[in-house]
Parts: structure tokens; C-alpha cells; sequence
């Protein structure tokens, strides 16, 4: 179908706000004294990848065919519902849920103890892995070789801790953490390990690039486990407002994605710097705006505002890692209450804010 001009133009205002907004949210005044000549040509260069980045992704979802299982139709999928009843949504507060990242993380491994290690495949693509793709839809191939034997056992044995935890009662930092302990420390390890176990659990029925054995009954059962982060979650209501499973397993891909760009200094701190933080931004929220023109309309409406905030919890979590690393006592873990804030502010009000 064609665009029409006006509303071409119309996104193309939107988007040049947005991208404008993600930038600014990663600027600091440390950055003030840096010649603006450096400046305006890493920024370029951190612009170019970022809209690699998403075209790549876009890319390969546009390419690779809308079909699902011939015995599960879309409609059954999305009328399968959780626990929870509808309530008032909620904001993620990023710097509280990235400080219980931290300080859970820390209460188990000593800083010097922790490792990132995402492998460079020189024949794949992480955004491709993400977006989904079948020719990278293995998590393991992402991971260096000498810890890509121990995958799956490891995916196993984190499916059966889920398992075995009450309902409503895993929160993203106790799964980080549990899976942080099979991989030894290694938090890009860590992460991916949790991605693919959610949205391999979520998406079972999508076999254009996973190969999962789940049932609706098992979906809900294992999604069950993990608290709400939104507050407005309807799956069986009309248009599956309040995507739970989609949200858990996108927190953890974003997560990923920042780790696989965090390098580690001579003094064992961890490094994401200031163009990496805004290309993240630009992709999670250039992506989402683009979906409508090439794809389909999501009628998960709040996805790109739990997105920005998935990037900036991972960046903050770095922060506070370094923080808090060296430090002899550690702050309480922040509470459900403390992360989890009622009410929820508009789009546009989260992007012009300094700090998302």
C-alpha cells in the first residue's frame, strides 16, 4: 500500500523528535569538555549504526514470513490469560530496578569475580538473533566456544528453578541472578541464557525461527511465575492489551544487547559509553515507529515506553555496579514499591525527560 505524503511527513516529524529526545537522554555534563568537532563525528558514526541496526532488524522480520503453527491459531494464542486481574498501570522507575540489578548481583559475586563475554560471530549478527531470525536463532552461537557445551544444560536447569518458584514472585533481578550463577559470573552470558529461555517459552509457536515444545497451558504456567511489571495487563481482552510474556523476555533481549557493548577497563570496572547508550535508545524506539509502515500496527501501545526503560535499567545497572563495587556495604535491595511506580507518565513525557 501506498503512504500517503502527509503521513509521511507526519512520522518523519516524529521521528526526528524522538531520535532527537533519545539523544539527549544520554548526554552528561562530563561530556561537556569534549571538542564538539569529536563530538559531532562520533555522533554521526553512533547515528549511521544505529539506523543499521535497524534496518537490519527490520529486514530480516519483514523477510522471513507471517505463518505460525498450522494447529495454533493467533486468535487462541492471545485469549490465553495470566493471574493477574487489570489494575492501574505502572512506570518502571529505571535507576531503582537497575540498583536491585546491582545490589542482588553483588550480593552474590564479588565485582572482580564478574565477567562479559559476548563472542563476536564473525558470521552473525546479534541484532538478527534478536529481531528473530532463523539463520541466527541460536543463543548459544553468541557465546565464546568454550561455554557454548554447557547451554543447554544450563537452559534446563533454569526452566526448572522457574518452575519450582511460586507464582507471582520472580522478579527480573532474582532471574538475573539465578542465571548468574549458572554462567559463573559472565552477565552477557547471563543474560542471553534468560532471553532465550522467555521468549523461546513465549513464542513457542512461532516456527519461522524457534523450535520449542510448549503448550498454551505450559505458557501461562510458567509466565505465571513472574511479577507484572505493567499494571494494565489484559491478554484476554480485545486487542491483547498488556503483552506480559513479551515484556519479561524483552527486558532481558535489551539487557543483552547493552552487555554485548559493555567492555571491561583495566581496573575490572565496566564501560558503556555515551554513543553506545544513545544508538541502544535509537534502535528500541526507531524500530517500534517504523513497525506500522513496513509491518503491522502492534497494539501493544506502551511497548516502546517499557523498551526505552529496559535500556536505561541496563545502563544504570553498569553505573551502579561500578558504584557499588568496591564499596564494603551495600544498600537494601529496593522493594516492588520502590521500582515500581503507580500511574504512568505519557510517551512524550519519557522522552523529554533529562534521564529516562
Amino acid at each position: 500500500a501506498v503512504i500517503p505524503f502527509s503521513k509521511k511527513r507526519r512520522f518523519s516529524r516524529v521521528l526526528s523528535v524522538t531520535l532527537i529526545c533519545c539523544a539527549l537522554s544520554t548526554l552528561e555534563p562530563a561530556h561537556a569538555q569534549t571538542p564538539a568537532s569529536v563530538v559531532l563525528r562520533e555522533g554521526i558514526d553512533a547515528f549511521s549504526s544505529g539506523l543499521d541496526a535497524i534496518t537490519s532488524a527490520l529486514a530480516r522480520l519483514t523477510g522471513v514470513g507471517s505463518k505460525t503453527n498450522s494447529n495454533t491459531s493467533s486468535s487462541t494464542i492471545f485469549k490465553n490469560g495470566y493471574l493477574y486481574a487489570k489494575k492501574k498501570p505502572v512506570t518502571i522507575r529505571s535507576k531503582s530496578l537497575a540498583m536491585a540489578f546491582a545490589v542482588s548481583t553483588l550480593n552474590v559475586f564479588d565485582r572482580k569475580e564478574l565477567t562479559n563475554k559476548p563472542y563476536a560471530d564473525p558470521f552473525h549478527d546479534l541484532n538478527y538473533y534478536l529481531a528473530g531470525s532463523k539463520e541466527a536463532s541460536d543463543a548459544a552461537m553468541f557465546l565464546n566456544p568454550e561455554e557454548r557445551e554447557a547451554f543447554s544444560s544450563r537452559f534446563n536447569h533454569l526452566r526448572d528453578w522457574i518452575l519450582a518458584q511460586p507464582d507471582n514472585s520472580i522478579e527480573p533481578h532474582t532471574l538475573f541472578v539465578e542465571s548468574l550463577k549458572l554462567t559463573n559470573g559472565d552477565m552477557f552470558g547471563s543474560a542471553i541464557l534468560a532471553h532465550d529461555l522467555l521468549r523461546k517459552e513465549a513464542r513457542f509457536f512461532d516456527n519461522r525461527y524457534i523450535v520449542y515444545k510448549s503448550t498454551l497451558e505450559e505458557r501461562a504456567a510458567f509466565f505465571n511465575k513472574f511479577i507484572d511489571l505493567r499494571g494494565d495487563l489484559d491478554d484476554r481482552g480485545k486487542g491483547n492489551r498488556g503483552d506480559h510474556a513479551g515484556t519479561w523476555y524483552r527486558m532481558f533481549g535489551i539487557l543483552t544487547k547493552v552487555l554485548s557493548a559493555t567492555t571491561t577497563t583495566s581496573d575490572n570496572a565496566f564501560d558503556l559509553n555515551l554513543f553506545d547508550r544513545y544508538q541502544h535508545r535509537l534502535t528500541v524506539a526507531g524500530a517500534e515507529l517504523l513497525k506500522p509502515l513496513i509491518m503491522w500496527r502492534d497494539p501493544d501501545t506502551r511497548k516502546i515506553e517499557i523498551n526505552l526503560k529496559a535500556v536505561s535499567v541496563a545502563d544504570y545497572f553498569i553505573r551502579f555496579l561500578n558504584k557499588y563495587g568496591s564499596s564494603e556495604a551495600l544498600p537494601e535491595i529496593p522493594s516492588q514499591n520502590s521500582y515500581l511506580a503507580r500511574g504512568r507518565k505519557s510517551f512524550c513525557g519519557l522522552l523529554l525527560q533529562a534521564r529516562l
